[in-house]
């Protein structure tokens, strides 16, 4: 979807450039129109560019984070995060939303503002969302035949961060998506206003009516 969103803002901006150049071809803001479309239409293809790999860089730090969690778990209790636990010790554990967080921010070397906080606030509601409804995760586990570990939960965890960022970042394209087409479809009125005379830069005035 990212790369038809692109084509359609820049062939939308290409007929907009040229019926600029067509119909107002003795007007001296032509110029600076046609460089007002380019300039905002590359403006919101360089954002749609950069959306496409907030998802990927999202799931890397949640991966960064919940490794840097395991570590430190099984630093204290070897193979720790491997070891099925029961529901008494999994409830403690997640309990503690702090050290989670405090886990988080030791990876931020190379991470952008908005990969840290999509990330962070994504994975702690997902944390949280697990810990209120642990007994029915705990038979979405056995369901499954999977281990109840801390290791498969973070994961469980991981894996939804990813689903969500993806629906996240959709929604933000079609945003700047309908955007650019805002955009363009008002500088595409105000060339038609310039063509009919409704707006006349020469005598400084907005002109109504048939009659100039």
């Amino acid at each position: 979807m990212n790369i038809f969103l692109i084509i359609v803002v820049l062939v939308l901006s290409y007929f907009v450039v040229r019926y600029t150049l067509k119909v107002l071809n003795k007007s001296k803001y032509r110029t600076l129109i046609v460089v007002m479309t380019v300039f905002f239409s590359s403006v919101f293809v360089l954002f749609l560019i950069l959306t496409r790999f907030i998802p990927n860089a999202v799931v890397e730090y949640v991966s960064s984070g919940i490794n840097i969690t395991e570590n430190k778990l099984n630093e204290i209790s070897p193979d720790y995060t491997n070891q099925v636990l029961d529901k008494e010790k999994i409830s403690t554990f997640l309990q503690d939303t702090k050290q989670v967080r405090f886990n988080f921010n030791e990876y931020t070397e190379g991470v952008s503002f908005i990969t840290r906080i999509l990330g962070i606030d994504t994975y702690m509601f997902f944390y949280e969302d697990f810990a209120e409804n642990l007994d029915n995760n705990i038979q979405l586990f056995e369901k499954n035949n999977i281990p109840f570990t801390m290791h498969n939960i973070l994961q469980y965890i991981k894996d939804e961060v990813g689903v969500r960022i993806n629906v996240i970042v959709g929604n933000i394209m079609l945003v700047l998506f309908f955007l650019a087409l805002v955009v363009d479809g008002l500088i595409l009125l105000f060339v038609v206003a310039m063509k009919k005379r409704w707006i006349d830069f020469d005598k400084k005035s907005i002109i109504f009516g048939e009659d100039i």
